[in-house]
């Protein structure tokens, strides 16, 4: 059944699927250094009498580097530590901005990467249905992007991969999911 159906079922089985995808999005990215990357929700499928998530077309799948994925994890253990200094040092090696990237970018760059891991720094469940970290992160990429002077387009790898990341959210809010991101993470790091 598609998955998007799980809307109407018990929260307990929302929160188990979301943990699912949100643990394997980790796992492809920092263990098979491969994903799938279209997040269209026809492509992640329920089956009911197994409790399994099915994935289809896989016609969207890259290859990241090892090199790629451990820049990654760099940025997730400063995002963790709260270091700004590693945090934009992390952003430069992955290419979101360049060392000559204006330097109230640069601050805005940081302060949206900050604002991706509130959720992740939480203790217990995040409620992906009752907070307004979406509203805040479109806001703020409005804001920078609106600003003509700020033109850099980051690597493709690491578009496919926000992409990917912003439609596992989408799809965590649609069903109104609760997950310990913390703990998905910290069993992938």
């Amino acid at each position: 059944m598609p998955i998007e159906t799980l809307v109407q079922a018990p929260q307990a089985t929302r929160d188990r699927v979301m943990t699912v995808l949100i643990g394997l999005l980790f796992r492809e990215l920092f263990e098979f250094q491969l994903m799938q990357t279209d997040p269209n929700f026809a492509n992640y499928r329920y089956q009911p009498t197994t409790g399994r998530v099915v994935l289809l077309d896989f016609g969207a799948t890259r290859e990241f580097s090892p090199l790629m994925a451990d820049q990654f994890r760099r940025l997730m253990h400063a995002g963790f530590a709260g270091g700004r200094e590693a945090m934009r040092a992390s952003l430069l090696d992955i290419g979101f901005f360049a060392e000559d990237t204006a330097v109230h970018h640069q601050r805005l760059m940081l302060e949206m990467v900050e604002m991706s891991f509130e959720p992740l720094k939480r203790p217990g469940a995040f409620d992906f249905a009752d907070n307004d970290l979406a509203l805040r992160m479109r806001d703020a990429g409005h804001a920078l992007g609106a600003d003509r002077d700020f033109w850099h387009i980051p690597p493709m790898d690491t578009l496919f991969m926000q992409r990917k990341f912003a439609g596992v959210y989408m799809l965590a809010t649609r069903l109104k999911a609760r997950v310990d991101l913390r703990a998905v993470l910290d069993s992938c790091l």
